[in-house]
């Protein structure tokens, strides 16, 4: 399947697959009496050897917040047409997610992603499929202190591959891991299909605990495998302070979300894949 033809709740999935946040086991605030993170992080994800990204991303950690806006994609990419900002709060234990051109907002708590992360890791395991079932344990070998910064993990019919780049400091690198995990199971839950979050996580593990941060991700998958595109590649480009115009952006989108519409989780799925002129 092309980037021109998949779904596009497809694309999402395998974007967060590629560039997104998990469930952390702390909070993204620091715990160490060091100040809160201030990151700017920029993703483009591409599909096979096209040179037009299908998603674009730019991450804001700013106060102890993660403000994640997903961008219209390159134009004729499935993706042009979805805008979405995600607010990862851990102080709060909430993640709000808010779809700025149909004024609408969900608010999911963080023990719900980790019912959600727990139930869809149970099922993997019992999956008669060997990839899902090697998905729900994938784990990444220990990295001797002098080796490379790549970090590989392979399994039956998938493989990545990511080359990471020093962190500006170890809670960088935890913050952003908490950030990309969280971020993986919540495109589980409102955007369901693909491979289950569990290898990027354990990636995710991998990366910080060396304090690296991803440069690029590369996800191959064999012909057939969930029938998904067969490579995805995705780029970040980090900065270790936001500018003026971050900051403005930030307030944009508390602004919207301010007066935004409540809706559950499920209506805000259903509303959203149902009015993609909207977005």
């Amino acid at each position: 399947m092309t980037h021109g033809t998949a779904p596009i709740a497809v694309v999402i999935v395998w974007t967060a697959l590629l560039s997104a946040p998990a469930r952390g086991d702390e909070a993204a605030a620091p715990t160490d009496g060091s100040a809160p993170v201030s990151l700017r992080v920029q993703t483009e994800v591409f599909a096979g050897e096209a040179t037009a990204p299908v998603a674009r991303s730019v991450t804001l950690f700013h106060e102890q917040v993660a403000w994640d806006f997903l961008e219209p994609g390159a134009e004729g990419s499935v993706a042009a047409v979805a805008e979405e900002i995600v607010l990862h709060d851990p102080a709060r234990s909430r993640v709000v997610v808010i779809a700025p051109g149909l004024r609408i907002r969900t608010e999911i708590s963080r023990s719900r992603l980790e019912r959600v992360r727990s139930s869809l890791q149970a099922w993997a395991r019992d999956s008669d499929d060997a990839l899902l079932r090697w998905s729900a344990d994938a784990d990444c070998a220990p990295q001797p202190a002098d080796a490379a910064p790549v970090v590989e993990l392979d399994g039956p019919g998938a493989r990545y591959r990511v080359v990471g780049s020093p962190a500006p400091s170890a809670v960088a690198a935890r913050t952003y891991r908490d950030f990309a995990d969280a971020a993986v199971v919540l495109r589980a839950l409102l955007h369901p299909g693909g491979l289950p979050p569990f290898p990027r996580m354990a990636i995710n593990r991998r990366l910080a605990a060396s304090d690296l941060l991803p440069e690029t991700v590369t996800l191959e998958l064999d012909a057939g495998s969930l029938r998904h595109p067969h490579v995805l590649r995705s780029e970040h480009r980090f900065a270790p302070r936001l500018v003026d115009a971050d900051l403005a952006r930030i307030e944009s989108a508390s602004a919207a979300m301010a007066v935004a519409e409540v809706v559950d989780p499920d209506d805000y799925t259903r509303r959203i894949n149902a009015a993609p002129a909207a977005r």
